[in-house]
């Protein structure tokens, strides 16, 4: 029986990049919804669940769109690099060392006025993740080392020099964590609690800010350098057939350079985000996965800027649908060590960081309960108890985001946004 080979340049563009990833889509959830009927829910109350989380409320899709925005910024780091066949896994550390630059432009020139202060910091952080991208480029178009493994070696490099200076260097030190000083509060980019407020739209609180802007004219300068430059052009010759290009006079070590540096600054650009619109200081470990989650984000969105867009949303949705299970999963594990635990008669203390601030429901215990998007940390009398580390692909979840129902909580919701 002779095998039946598709051409592939005979298969209409719509039919490739939009009906079989909309397939794909549908079999997942299909699949996610047989494991909820299989466990005794309804598969359609779940998915109203997720709809809601997401989009029932204005501070539920202002999260949604805070997580896009760093999904968009690494997804696009990653295609750039595709498009001249660079697997670039240094997502992660390009977005670290871009947050270090984000910091120092803005706290060494916080005395310019505002909007050069943010145009320099987007500068710095662009600068920065394209320097760290830089080594990793060169060895591979001059010396022939992999730049999977180089890029994976520098995560763990940009890891390492980070806690070095948390530590020791540009630690605030008038705390004992390993994160900097607050930015002054005058350079903050605009939040979109700001906004609503302007509006008359009243909100608790929203990490989304004007980076999200700033995301949305990356997708256009992506699509623009990849489709409508010489740049862009070398770039595609160079990943597509790399001795036709050099043939046609197209230098391969020239682009490799440039599409790293280019996707390295890209996703440098996540520092913007977190440093000089939500948290305003470097902490231990802020691009929590993002540059990893990323690489499934192009890959889902076909590497193209009209595709990635959609798919950051959906990891967007998943991942911060996955945070709140988890928050109140954890109240309800909380609950169940104070009910063990009965003659402890002290307040909880119970504090919530995704982003930033939340507050949970207080109890009765002598725990205190510290969790960030990354890490959970229960301490009792001042002693560290235990530590419990969140999946950094907490996106992949997808089971577990439609298993969880109105079954699995009280009749008051576990975290007021």
């Amino acid at each position: 029986m002779s095998n039946i080979v598709v051409d592939k340049s005979k298969v209409p563009w719509w039919v490739s990049n939009v009906i079989v990833p909309l397939v794909n889509l549908t079999l997942a959830l299909l699949v996610s919804g047989l494991f909820v009927f299989i466990a005794g829910e309804n598969p359609i109350e779940a998915v109203k669940l997720i709809i809601y989380g997401s989009f029932g409320y204005i501070q539920g899709f202002a999260y949604t769109l805070y997580y896009t925005t760093n999904f968009i910024f690494t997804g696009l780091a990653f295609a750039v690099a595709f498009h001249c066949r660079l697997f670039n896994i240094g997502g992660e550390g390009q977005a670290y060392i871009g947050g270090l630059g984000v910091f120092l432009v803005a706290i060494n020139l916080s005395f310019l006025p505002v909007p050069i202060v943010w145009l320099l910091a987007i500068f710095g952080a662009f600068l920065f993740g394209a320097a760290w991208a830089y080594i990793p480029a060169y060895l591979q178009s001059k010396r022939g080392s992999h730049v999977v493994i180089t890029t994976i070696m520098f995560n763990f490099i940009a890891s390492s020099l980070m806690i070095f200076l948390l530590v020791d260097v540009i630690r605030d030190t008038n705390q004992m964590a390993p994160h900097t000083v607050k930015l002054p509060e005058e350079i903050w980019l605009p939040s979109f609690e700001a906004f609503s407020g302007i509006l008359g739209i009243k909100i608790r609180y929203s990490p989304l800010n004007l980076t999200f802007l700033l995301a949305i004219a990356s997708l256009f300068f992506v699509w623009f350098l990849v489709w409508k430059t010489k740049w862009g052009y070398e770039m595609r010759a160079v990943g597509h057939n790399t001795q036709a290009a050099i043939y046609a006079g197209i230098s391969p070590h020239k682009n490799i350079i440039i599409a790293m540096c280019i996707s390295g600054g890209l996703a440098g650009l996540l520092g913007v985000n977190e440093i000089l619109g939500v948290s305003h200081k470097i902490q231990a470990g802020f691009p929590a996965g993002y540059g990893f989650t990323g690489i499934a984000v192009a890959l889902m969105g076909r590497n193209h800027p009209i595709g990635i867009l959609p798919a950051a949303f959906l990891f967007g949705i998943l991942l911060f649908l996955f945070i709140i299970i988890f928050i109140s999963i954890f109240e309800i594990l909380i609950n169940e060590i104070i009910t063990a635990a009965p003659n402890n008669s002290n307040t909880i203390e119970t504090v919530v960081e995704v982003g930033s601030p939340y507050e949970l429901k207080t109890s009765s215990s002598k725990i205190s309960v510290i969790m960030t998007a990354r890490n959970i940390i229960m301490i009792s009398e001042n002693r560290n108890i235990s530590g419990l580390n969140i999946p950094f692909l907490a996106t992949s979840i997808i089971p577990l985001c439609l298993l969880y129902t109105s079954d699995a909580a009280d009749d008051t919701p576990c975290v007021d946004l």
